[in-house]
């Protein structure tokens, strides 16, 4: 999709330097808990919709494109994680890395509760995102009408309340599913629900007085219908505001659409930024804002540099 959706993009970006700010120890994580990874896999629906009005509904119900994409970052980066833990044990004399434990719940399982105890956790959410996508085009392939999908979804979505394996992180993609199936049916009624002006004030005003429920999908805490519907309104809310920025023509833009095109960087990447700038602040007595700051700032310079590299990259094999 060449042409950019930019208020799809202030979603994203709101919703991964919300990620990055929840895993910081702040007033506003059970905030930030209620939402943000639900509203990211509402998007990831949203864009599935995108995907079928420009280029047509893909029939297959799995993508090869994605599985490759996303497994490649699963791949590396978990790879990167495991060799970083054991370089720790053998430098920093931290305790003793749990090899088996870290290569076993990355083949086996590549959910939260088997990655938890080393920086790879975040990456539960790449598999559960696949398997969500999976089964939500099974169903809007194979039960095109509105109620029967809808059931079927919601039946699935329910059977993750009883006790049953998490191998390759099917479980996590039952989960996700009610969300990115949501997030596509949504796209297709976007008429009926996006607000402007008015409208647009007074949800504002509704999210910031609403109770908030913190979630961990990551730990298989099944959301009841408020924090689906929380989250739901979260989404319209973002997506409205990102509508109405969309009208200014600022610099800010630019930096929107950075961060999201960058956010599979950032969320694997953040734990590490996190805990340097954790350390240092709480040495230097800083308040958590610094340590912020300081985190999404070196995000920024290490997409930079890694951006700049492959540019420079391109350049020397058109050369040869």
């Amino acid at each position: 999709m060449k042409d950019r959706i930019w208020a799809l993009d202030f979603v994203k970006a709101v919703a991964i330097t919300a990620v990055v700010l929840g895993h910081i120890a702040t007033p506003l994580s059970g905030f930030i808990y209620a939402w943000h990874m639900p509203v990211f896999f509402i998007l990831s629906g949203v864009l599935m919709a995108v995907h079928d009005e420009n280029k047509g509904i893909d029939c297959s119900i799995i993508s090869k494109k994605e599985f490759c994409y996303l497994g490649k970052f699963f791949l590396w980066f978990r790879m990167i994680e495991i060799v970083i833990g054991g370089l720790k044990t053998v430098f920093i004399k931290q305790n003793d890395f749990d090899w088996y434990g870290a290569v076993h719940g990355f083949l086996l399982y590549g959910d939260y509760a088997h990655m938890s105890t080393h920086y790879g956790f975040v990456l539960w959410f790449l598999p559960a995102l696949f398997w969500g996508k999976v089964f939500a085009r099974f169903f809007l392939k194979y039960l095109s009408v509105l109620p029967a999908s809808l059931l079927a979804v919601i039946v699935a979505f329910l059977a993750v309340r009883f006790t049953m394996p998490s191998y390759l992180s099917i479980r996590g993609g039952l989960i996700s599913l009610l969300f990115i199936y949501i997030g596509y049916r949504l796209w297709k009624l976007r008429d009926q629900w996006t607000v402007k002006g008015a409208k647009l004030g007074v949800l504002i005003v509704m999210m910031l007085f609403l109770p908030v429920v913190p979630l961990s999908m990551g730990g298989y805490r099944i959301p009841n219908i408020y924090c689906a519907i929380y989250a739901i309104m979260m989404f319209i809310t973002l997506y409205g505001i990102g509508m109405h920025v969309d009208r200014v023509e600022t610099k800010f833009k630019n930096c929107i659409v950075f961060l999201a095109k960058n956010s599979i960087y950032i969320m694997v990447f953040h734990v590490y930024t996190n805990n340097i700038f954790y350390v240092l602040t709480q040495k230097l007595s800083l308040p958590w804002p610094i340590e912020f700051i300081l985190s999404m700032s070196s995000l920024v310079v290490c997409i930079n540099l890694k951006d700049r590299i492959n540019i420079s990259n391109g350049a020397s094999h058109n050369n040869e």
